[in-house]
């Protein structure tokens, strides 16, 4: 039977990636047209996201979907950082990671019709925006942790 996580080597831990975002930024900030921004905030938000999931799954809790029932959803992500007193973070983490992926414009109003952010909201994609995605990633990460 395949095994679909190993419990004593966690793959997913997105601390490399998010050092690599801040760094790669800072040292080369000409690559940060809008596709390399938008995927960036898109990357930061689902790199969390798969490593909750992971150490969930890790932890015995199982998600929905496919034959290893890893398949978690975003409210019980955004609930998980709720309860870490992080709404703040969740929630600017999944607005603009929801500008990022499913809007053109920018700047744009998104509508969100998640159970705990329903709303229209006013997002601008840009370098400030990236930084704030940064360091909001890792306090969710050191939340995580």
């Amino acid at each position: 039977m395949y095994r679909c996580i190993q419990k004593d080597k966690l793959a997913l831990n997105p601390t490399e990636f998010i050092e690599f975002v801040e760094e790669a930024i800072s040292k080369e900030p000409s690559i940060l047209d809008e596709v390399v921004l938008r995927r960036f905030i898109s990357a930061l938000y689902f790199s969390l996201l798969n490593y909750w999931a992971e150490k969930s799954y890790v932890r015995g809790r199982r998600g929905r979907g496919g034959p290893c029932q890893d398949s978690f959803s975003y409210s019980d992500f955004h609930v998980y950082l709720s309860q870490k007193q992080l709404d703040n973070v969740a929630h600017f983490l999944f607005l603009y990671r929801v500008a990022a992926d499913h809007y053109t414009l920018n700047p744009t109003y998104i509508r969100l019709q998640d159970r705990l952010w329903g709303g229209v909201y006013y997002v601008e994609l840009n370098y400030d925006s990236l930084k704030r995605a940064i360091e909001l990633a890792k306090e969710a990460l050191r939340a995580m942790e």
